[in-house]
């Protein structure tokens, strides 16, 4: 991973997720009791990713550039919202063992997951790489790290 790259970091992250996101999605298709602790891990890791980029990367951009595209970071926050409320639904269906709820959201989530993980490596993720100084990168990229779970 480039220490400098913003993309590479928060992109590898998506890749974990998804990872982790496959587990949920098994452990669900098969009515795993198991399914609530890797949807525990799951919904941790990436509400901790959302919260850093609402908090530290969004604001960074705005920073790096006055003008940036105020849309395209709302369209980010409006997609957080929407997945933490699909988060809330999940945990709630499998904390019931109401697989026939579970199911669906699991798709319906993946769906948002997909296209939002697509806008952020192909718009805000290299927009950081381009716009922030490499020194501010390097120590956005270290706070990440720092910060990280795994």
């Amino acid at each position: 991973m480039n220490t400098a790259s913003l993309d590479d970091a928060l992109t590898d992250d998506h890749v974990q997720l998804d990872g982790l996101f496959r587990r949920v999605r098994t452990a669900v298709g098969l009515r795993d009791p198991a399914a609530e602790s890797a949807r525990s891990e799951f919904e941790r890791r990436l509400m901790r990713h959302m919260s850093w980029e609402e908090e530290v990367l969004f604001p960074s951009l705005r920073a790096a550039q006055a003008r940036y595209p105020e849309k395209k970071i709302e369209s980010l926050v409006i997609d957080h919202a929407r997945i933490r409320e699909k988060l809330q639904e999940l945990a709630e269906a499998i904390r019931g063992r109401e697989w026939s709820a579970a199911t669906p959201t699991v798709d319906d989530l993946w769906v948002l997951l997909e296209g939002h993980n697509r806008d952020e490596e192909k718009g805000v993720y290299t927009d950081a790489d381009r716009l922030i100084s490499e020194d501010e990168r390097r120590r956005l990229v270290n706070s990440w790290i720092t910060s990280s779970p795994r």
